[in-house]
């Protein structure tokens, strides 16, 4: 029991302490005429690789793309122009520095309409 439970509890004790990358999830929307997209914006200094997943109300996978985010941008990681209800965006890696927002743009571009933080 001795070395082999020692490891395993340091094991276990390293896995608490270490920051795991956040899973959050947008407010869902419903989309007629508009454009979606999952937007993440890194505030850090350090790249950061992000997933995006754009999910129907049933929580089926429409679209997901990773990328690792540079610092100081805002990148669209995934978008749908298709009639949905109840789309939202899910993030994978997400932290205080790198947070991630549903928005809704006019389709065919312009000003975004509406942008929703991801918790």
């Amino acid at each position: 029991m001795g070395l082999r439970f020692a490891v395993a509890t340091f094991a276990f004790e390293l896995a608490l302490a270490l920051p795991a990358a956040a899973l959050t999830v947008s407010p869902p929307v419903h989309n007629d005429t508009d454009r979606v997209g999952c937007v993440v914006q890194n505030r850090g200094k350090t790249p950061r690789t992000v997933t995006a997943t754009l999910r129907d109300a049933g929580g089926a996978a429409l679209t997901s793309f990773s990328l690792e985010t540079p610092p100081g941008l805002t990148i669209e990681l995934v978008s749908t122009s298709a009639f949905q209800i109840g789309v939202y965006c899910e993030f994978d890696g997400t932290s205080r520095k790198v947070r991630g927002f549903l928005q809704v743009q006019p389709f065919g571009g312009g000003t975004t309409l509406l942008s929703l933080p991801a918790d």
